[in-house]
């Protein structure tokens, strides 16, 4: 993982905004290079307006750290953690739109 520290900076006014929390497991653009999504290792997701450099979702709902996490069309963001609970998410709102649970219990 990367230290727990991100800077962003508005694409539009050089405003910047610092995210100062917990490690870092990977960061994410966004297909129209419109927001930013970082998964932390305390399983929060923080997804950040470009353009503001505003945070615009905490997502919660992991119970482990946040692993992975890619951008689809339309701006939906899928993650993933260490136990193996994938989230789909509505970055226009912060909703959930589906959590699939992965079991290697065969």
């Amino acid at each position: 993982g990367m230290e727990g520290k991100v800077t962003v900076l508005s694409t539009v006014n050089m405003k910047e905004s610092q995210f100062d929390g917990p490690e870092v497991s990977w960061m994410e653009w966004s297909r129209q290079g419109h927001l930013l999504a970082v998964g932390g290792e305390d399983g929060t997701v923080w997804v950040w307006d470009a353009e503001s450099a505003l945070v615009v979702h905490v997502l919660t709902g992991h119970g482990a750290p946040c692993t992975a996490g890619a951008f689809g069309p339309a701006e939906i963001l899928a993650t993933g953690d260490a136990s193996g609970v994938l989230y789909v998410w509505d970055t226009a709102t912060g909703a959930v739109i589906s959590r699939v649970v992965v079991s290697n219990d065969g």
